[in-house]
């Protein structure tokens, strides 16, 4: 059994790798948001920011004025598991 949870957890490790890589190299800016609207990765940080300033911050206050309620509106669609 613990040959089998090692294998995993070696599995685990590289597959995240992979996406790290990825994502970090992608010509895209990119940003993971958590559900509650924090933002917990960006790749090219398309906000002119370090990354970790704007680690855990609310993607909703990076938004224009007057796209955040449709913003808003179609995150919560998308939590719901809605197509948008």
């Amino acid at each position: 059994m613990a040959e089998t949870m090692t294998r995993a957890l070696v599995k685990a490790r590289e597959s995240e790798t992979r996406w790290r890589s990825l994502m970090e190299k992608a010509p895209d800016e990119i940003l993971l948001v958590s559900l509650k609207g924090k933002i917990q990765f960006a790749n090219n940080n398309p906000l002119e920011r370090s990354n970790e300033s704007i680690i855990g911050q609310n993607v909703f206050e990076y938004i224009q004025e007057k796209s955040r309620e449709t913003a808003e509106l179609i995150f919560e669609q998308v939590k719901l598991g809605n197509k948008v």
